[in-house]
């Protein structure tokens, strides 16, 4: 039977009720997953081993990372060691939003949905014959072969090549392949022997001869145990045109890391990724064992890792990628005394870092580059430190917090340098000055919250000079002896130069990593509110003092008073919701919700309606009342760019830790750019850079996206995904002239105490009563309108089709009908892979029938009854017979 026949009789046996059973063995068989992964990319694949295969860009499809992804023929799976996916040519069509489960993936393999020609493959089971030798002699082999390839390195090309140090390269017996198996034969290893090592392989012409297992022209680095004995080798290709290893079968002594025989020296140990990394952290000095991973991170590894370091300090300096992040989480679970360093994310790794302009020695840059903990652990710390700090004042919560510092009277010999007096500086002044990398500058705090002020360090640090100065002075009048005067007058003349503006600038950039603060840590609390007079813990309602731990960079410029109310505020409630109190209730939880920087309810909040109906006035208000907190973003920052992804936008670095996020008037329209929406309105990692910055800017949402409009923008994104966020809260008040109070917004400026007591209570409410849970019904209804009318797809099967059991049209006649209703409905017109996949999705079979893609249980209106509906678009489309639109 021929493929042909056999999807024809497949559906046949559908369409007369019958169940389809795949062979997924059989399916495997017929479509290799380097095909699949080849017509799923528009990519050739290339050899880089002797059983693996990468595409030829050697990204990954799922992440987009380079060098990471891998094609296993032999038991057709792929494996990405930077997102760790991994699975079979099923797996690998799910992960790629193509199907939903391994049914649907091997249906359209069949279909020939995926445009992968099916190939006939006899899968024959050789055996592996097993080579042995005696453990002394493999040993023995391992050395002579560590030599061979040390002596085959030239340590000056490979200097050039990497910039490492030749004490380096030759201390850890950094070598260069080729030649192995004549100089094992020549040593008088037996055949068998060096094919037991793994070392040296059949040919794949020629299986009687051997070759190396290692390609030529590689640099190989040789594993030792702790006893110093060689247990293992991997290799770096210059050219990058191979990436395998030595499989574990031939690992000698146990070894689980690179660099296992430096844990016999005292210090902390140091954890990095790959070879480069630890050659130059050795070479940049570090003071204890540096050990590699070497492209992953197994359970074996962890427990290894748990077990032995169980008693030494741990430094990691994982890469920068998303992996890095992952080996980052894992270790943080193993309960080490452990310090995670994560570098900016301009540099790859710790290699690119040390080899890059000017690199911080390695203690500063331990301190200025330290992650304490992975970010969301961070907030919930910094979440229960603020509770307890606000348990510990409860009884006393108006008391300023008060630092002393003792000023220093003396000074030494070693001290007259910038680098003490960078230790002055931050004894001086680290209570209340701290670096903020992602930001490039100092927050200063001034009683009530930190404040980023470029010229306040510069002053703070000429106390520094002044205090040397007095210093000097104070030596001079006791001064008795003539080195005692030679001294005070040294002193003296350092106090003056530090003064200078070199002087200034060098103390802090020393002090820099000594008082760092992460961006992360500013406002980490989403339930503490600044205001004009102190802090309100939003959980409890009560006034707290500030304090310097809560890293508070914002506040509302309006002052708590318990006391204050505000009835016109309440009134005007009234008034815009129609005297609608259940409207009215659930617009005061929005608001109470919009003051934290909580986003756990993952909601789009969209005013709309036409006139005057007083919501403007309503988000002018709550605008006002959050100060800080509240920022203004343009409307073209939402709107789909027709010219594509253009880079992380500017515009985005100003929602850093903002609360409420406002976007004026959408023109009407409009195409909502639905992903970004998604990353606002979700917990995703927003990126963003500012102009002529050259570092990007990463950070999650902590703020609430409030849409505000006329026209309802368009949204093409039909998903839950994306519906699941829109909340429509419509004004649909209408206030006549007569009726507008031109003096409304100087009385509620007044009431603003009052409208933060509300606002307040609304969070207190929000606490009890969530907002999904309570949405109105009115509100609910609202959505699922706009929803309809969003689905161009569901309007034009209503209006241009007709469904009906076990008919068949062309899809090429379905696209040509759509093209035009959509041109004449001054509609988008999707491409015909697009409407098809659509149409996938609302249930219709669209197999190929007879060569063509056919689509299932549908037909066309006649082209006369097709010209009257076309251009009548209905509010709210009636469900199909076997769709919903």
């Amino acid at each position: 039977m021929s493929q042909t026949q056999q999807v024809d009789l497949e559906f046949a046996l559908a369409d007369a009720g019958h169940s389809l059973t795949i062979d997924f063995a059989a399916v495997k068989e017929q479509f290799p997953i380097m095909d699949v992964a080849s017509a799923l990319t528009g990519q050739d694949v290339k050899k880089v081993g002797s059983n693996t295969y990468r595409l030829d860009d050697a990204s990954c499809p799922l992440c987009g990372h380079n060098d990471c992804f891998t094609l296993y023929p032999d038991d057709d799976s792929f494996h990405c060691f930077s997102c760790e996916e991994n699975g079979d040519v099923f797996e690998l069509i799910v992960k790629n939003g193509l199907a939903s489960n391994a049914y649907d993936a091997a249906r359209l393999l069949l279909l020939g949905e995926l445009s992968v020609a099916p190939t006939v493959r006899k899968v024959v089971k050789l055996e592996q014959p097993i080579y042995t030798a005696p453990p002394a002699r493999l040993q023995g082999l391992f050395k002579l072969a560590a030599n061979h390839y040390q002596a085959r390195l030239d340590v000056e090309e490979l200097m050039a090549l990497r910039g490492h140090s030749e004490e380096v390269l030759v201390g850890l017996d950094i070598g260069f392949s080729g030649g192995l198996n004549k100089a094992l034969r020549d040593a008088g290893f037996s055949q068998e022997e060096r094919l037991a090592s793994g070392l040296v392989k059949p040919r794949n012409d020629a299986p009687d001869l051997l070759r190396d297992f290692f390609p030529s022209g590689v640099y190989v680095f040789p594993h030792f145990d702790r006893n110093g004995q060689v247990s293992r080798f991997t290799f770096k290709d210059p050219n990058k045109q191979y990436q395998f290893q030595l499989p574990s079968q031939h690992w000698l002594n146990g070894v689980q890391f690179y660099g296992e025989e430096s844990l016999n020296a005292p210090g902390p140990v140091a954890l990095v990724e790959g070879e480069n990394d630890r050659l130059s952290l050795v070479d940049a000095g570090w003071p204890g064992p540096v050990l590699a991973t070497i492209g992953t991170l197994s359970q074996t590894q962890l427990e290894w890792l748990g077990r032995e370091l169980a008693d030494s300090d741990v430094v990691t300096f994982f890469d920068t990628d998303d992996a890095g992040d992952k080996y980052r989480s894992k270790v943080a679970q193993l309960g080490l005394k452990l310090t995670q360093v994560k570098l900016p994310d301009s540099v790859k790794d710790i290699d690119e870092y040390l080899h890059g302009d000017n690199p911080l020695p390695l203690t500063e840059l331990v301190a200025a580059f330290t992650l304490v903990e992975p970010v969301a652990e961070a907030e919930a710390e910094a979440e229960a430190e603020a509770e307890a700090e606000a348990e510990a004042i409860q009884d006393n919560d108006q008391q300023p917090e008060v630092v002393k510092v003792m000023p220093r009277t003396a000074i030494f010999e070693n001290e007259l340098n910038d680098s003490a007096n960078a230790e002055r500086f931050v004894q001086m002044h680290g209570h209340n000055l701290k670096f903020v990398p992602e930001l490039g500058g100092f927050i200063y705090f001034d009683g009530t919250h930190w404040t980023q002020n470029d010229l306040t360090p510069m002053i703070l640090a000429q106390t520094v000079g002044k205090e040397i100065q007095e210093i000097g002075q104070m030596l001079i009048k006791q001064a008795c002896k003539k080195e005692e005067l030679s001294w005070a007058y040294a002193v003296l003349r350092h106090g003056s130069s530090s003064l200078n503006r070199a002087g200034i600038q060098n103390m802090l950039e020393l002090a820099k990593p000594m008082m760092t603060a992460r961006l992360h840590e500013l406002n980490a609390n989403p339930m503490l509110l600044g205001t004009a007079n102190g802090v309100i813990d939003l959980k409890s309602g009560r006034l707290l003092a500030p304090r310097r731990a809560f890293m508070m960079t914002h506040h509302s410029p309006v002052a708590y008073d318990p006391a204050a109310t505000c009835p016109r505020w309440e009134q005007f409630i009234s008034e815009i919701t129609c005297d609608d109190a259940e409207y009215a209730a659930f617009l005061q939880r929005c608001v109470g919700y919009w003051i934290t920087g909580r986003t756990d309810e993952q909601l789009l909040f969209f005013l709309y309606g036409g006139g005057c109906n007083g919501k403007s006035t309503f988000m002018s208000v709550i605008q006002q009342l959050l100060g800080e907190f509240s920022r203004q973003i343009s409307s073209n920052v939402l709107l789909f760019n027709r010219n594509g992804n253009t880079g992380p936008n500017p515009s985005l670095t100003k929602l850093v830790d903002a609360r409420l996020v406002v976007a004026n008037e959408l023109p009407e329209g409009s195409r909502m750019d639905e992903n970004l929406v998604k990353a606002m309105t979700g917990d995703d990692v927003i990126v963003a850079r500012a102009p002529y910055a050259k570092k990007e800017m990463e950070f999650r949402p902590s703020f609430s996206l409030v849409m505000v409009g006329n026209h309802k923008p368009e949204i093409r994104d039909t998903s839950n995904g994306m519906w699941r966020r829109m909340l429509m809260l419509p004004f649909n008040a209408s206030f006549t002239k007569a009726q507008l109070d031109p003096m409304l917004m100087e009385k509620l400026r007044a009431e603003m105490p009052g409208i933060l007591n509300w606002a307040i209570q609304g969070c207190q409410m929000w606490q009890e009563q969530r907002l999904k849970a309570s949405i109105p019904a009115r509100l609910k209804q609202d959505v699922e309108i706009y929803r309809a009318e969003s689905d161009m797809v569901g309007c034009f099967l209503e209006e241009c089709t007709q469904a009906r059991a076990g008919a068949k049209v062309p899809m090429s006649e379905v696209y040509a009908v759509y093209s035009r209703w959509a041109q004449q409905n001054g509609e988008w017109a999707m491409k015909q892979l697009a409407l098809k996949k659509k149409l996938i999705e609302k249930g219709f079979a669209v197999p190929r029938y007879n060569s063509k893609a056919t689509v299932i249980g549908l037909t066309l209106l006649d082209s006369e009854m097709a010209d009257m509906t076309v251009s009548t678009h209905r509010e709210q489309p009636e469900t199909g017979a076997n769709y919903t639109v």
